[in-house]
């Protein structure tokens, strides 16, 4: 009886043991490493990395502005009592800008008038006078000497007349220069002075602009001096405008001492210019060595630039590259290639490091 009792109790103990068993089994089989099988993509297009010849362009900073600026001053002294345009206004060749008080000029005006009527009669009775003596003198009722009088007395009469006429001209002309008008048509660009302004003779009053044609005034290094010539194409990029094809008008031949720099003129055209922009020139000095890849090649990762590089048995892997110039589709790469090496093109998007291009 108690034999069997024995053998009862140790059953459970071996249905533990072996549960027991199997877990452990089945724990260890599961924290076994599963094989990793390496991911092939498709559907990508390499390209060879190739060093060549890239057009070399020497970089400019500058300042746009219009090639015709007229700078308006006053010839006259005088208190300014309107002023009809203000800055940004498009204006007219001989459209009035302001207006100076012109009292005294209005007043000399009236007085050569007055002057030239006086002239006028003088010699009209000169002239009716010469007539009648003439008449006698042919008749041989008047001497030589009393013809020579009246000649010469219709002679003065007719020069006091044309020196009158010339003191008119000469009144108005100073009283047109108490109403200011613009000698070109363009934009005002600088108002300098308001209604009450006290004006005197060679003070600025505003400047117009011909906004037909501007320039690009360029500070270039002295040392590339025999580098550039008239008449050379250059491409210009201002601000946020599209880039503009310029060429070199003009090349000033002094130095600034202090900056060791000389004056290129680069005409730029019409436009949406205005002066006083900043520009950059880039003018073609000749070619470098250089590795050049298309844009479409390059992956930004936040605020990094780089490629997929792909070795010999197809593996890829994300690089680091230093952007230089861009030409046209391509990008001129500073750092980060080298002559040989196999890219990623397009299909970028399919790409990461530590895939295996397939068919490589």
């Amino acid at each position: 009886m108690f034999k069997n009792l024995k053998s009862f109790r140790i059953y459970p103990i071996l249905f533990l043991l072996s549960l027991l068993a199997i877990f452990l089994i089945s724990g260890c089989s599961s924290n076994q490493p599963k094989k990793i099988e390496s991911k092939t993509i498709e559907g990508v297009k390499l390209q060879t990395v190739n060093q060549g010849d890239l057009p070399n362009y020497l970089e400019a900073t500058g300042t746009v502005k219009a090639k015709i600026i007229s700078v308006i001053t006053s010839k006259v002294m005088g208190t300014i009592t309107s002023v009809n345009v203000k800055d940004g206004d498009g204006v007219l060749e001989g459209q009035v800008l302001l207006t100076i008080y012109d009292q005294d000029a209005s007043e000399r005006v009236r007085q050569a008038e007055k002057n030239l009527d006086a002239a006028r009669l003088n010699m009209s009775l000169s002239d009716a006078t010469y007539m009648r003596y003439k008449a006698l003198y042919d008749e041989k009722a008047l001497s030589q000497q009393e013809m020579d009088q009246i000649t010469t007395e219709k002679e003065l009469a007719k020069a006091n007349y044309e020196r009158a006429i010339a003191a008119v001209g000469e009144a108005k002309v100073m009283r047109s220069f108490y109403t200011v008008t613009s000698p070109i048509s363009g934009i005002v660009s600088s108002k300098k002075v308001d209604v009450g302004t006290t004006a005197m003779p060679g003070m600025p009053l505003l400047n117009v602009e011909n906004t037909s044609s501007f320039e690009l005034d360029a500070n270039v290094d002295s040392k590339y001096s025999q580098d550039l010539k008239v008449g050379s194409n250059v491409g210009v990029k201002v601000e946020s405008l599209p880039e503009i094809q310029g060429k070199i008008s003009e090349i000033v031949p002094s130095v600034d001492p202090m900056s060791r720099s000389f004056v290129v003129k680069i005409e730029l055209g019409s436009g949406n210019l205005r002066s006083g922009m900043y520009g950059k020139a880039y003018f073609n000095i000749g070619t470098k060595k250089a590795i050049s890849i298309p844009e479409s090649a390059l992956v930004r990762k936040g605020g990094l630039v780089g490629v997929y590089v792909v070795d010999d048995k197809g593996l890829v892997s994300y690089r680091m590259v230093k952007l230089g110039e861009k030409y046209g589709k391509n990008v001129e790469i500073l750092s980060g290639l080298s002559n040989g090496e196999k890219i990623i093109v397009e299909g970028t998007e399919n790409a990461f490091d530590g895939a295996i291009v397939k068919g490589s």
